[in-house]
């Protein structure tokens, strides 16, 4: 559904919201099928996502 309304949407606030919600996913990903120090990618990567937004 993130991916989906990140390409439809209307205006810019739609569409950093649709880019917020397809974050999560991603990072449940990287979490759970990551290399051996998943957890601190995962960590990672919602640190940087979470301050450059």
């Amino acid at each position: 559904v993130g991916i989906i309304g990140v390409f439809v949407a209307l205006d810019l606030f739609l569409f950093y919201v649709f880019w917020e919600v397809m974050l999560v996913p991603m990072y449940f990903i990287i979490g759970v099928w990551g290399g051996e120090r998943r957890v601190y990618a995962a960590i990672k990567f919602f640190l940087y996502t979470a301050v450059g937004s």
